[in-house]
């Protein structure tokens, strides 16, 4: 089971980087609120990293302010395949 089916199809904090990195709303949210993560050169050794697991492993560079913000941020993104109101087929 993925991170993203035990939430429901959404992103979260678990999710691996470059799961999230992979939808470009997921990308938005990266870039909004860690400029310069998707493009550091070392991006290829953290990129199956979760969030968590990076911001543990940042030495406190990824704060945990940093991680609530992406989280809600994610958890406001809508969950891939619902049909949102400027997608909804027109009569």
């Amino acid at each position: 089971m993925t991170p993203e089916s035990k939430a429901g199809g959404g992103f979260t904090l678990d999710t691996p980087i470059e799961v999230i990195a992979a939808d470009p709303r997921g990308e938005a949210v990266l870039n909004k609120n860690l400029p310069g993560l998707l493009t550091n050169p070392s991006y290829y050794l953290f990129r199956g990293m979760s969030l968590k697991a990076l911001a543990s492993a940042s030495s406190g560079r990824v704060s945990q302010q940093t991680l609530a913000r992406t989280q809600a941020d994610l958890a406001a993104l809508p969950k891939p395949g619902a049909t949102t109101l400027s997608q909804a087929p027109v009569n």
